[in-house]
């Protein structure tokens, strides 16, 4: 895929996302991710970690990541519910949950 072919997908794939509407997280995500990596190559050869994570019988996916005071943080989503669902925040190095019920992305965790 060119740089040009994954901007097309990515204008496609934003243009079917509404809020409320019904898509697949994880799907979603992981396109986004090849698309990424089309345009960026250099970016993505840096992340080896996993995307996804089971918590609580639960399968979340990776959405942001962020550095903040010093500590590498993952924000997460469920796969099944998507946006839908509250998020998690976990630490990046440690793979420990330090929120749940996370609403505002890495907001919540500045307060």
């Amino acid at each position: 895929m060119n740089q040009a072919e994954a901007l097309s997908q990515a204008i496609d794939m934003l243009e079917n996302v509404a809020p409320g509407s019904q898509y697949n997280a994880h799907e979603f995500y992981e396109r986004l991710r090849n698309i990424k990596a089309a345009i960026s190559p250099a970016e993505q050869a840096q992340d080896p970690s996993p995307r996804t994570a089971i918590v609580g019988g639960e399968e979340y996916c990776e959405i942001d990541r962020k550095t903040i005071n010093d500590r590498d943080l993952i924000l997460m989503e469920s796969c099944r519910d998507g946006g839908e669902a509250p998020a998690i925040i976990a630490d990046a190095n440690t793979r420990e949950v330090l929120m749940e019920e996370v609403y505002n992305g890495f907001h919540d965790y500045r307060k």
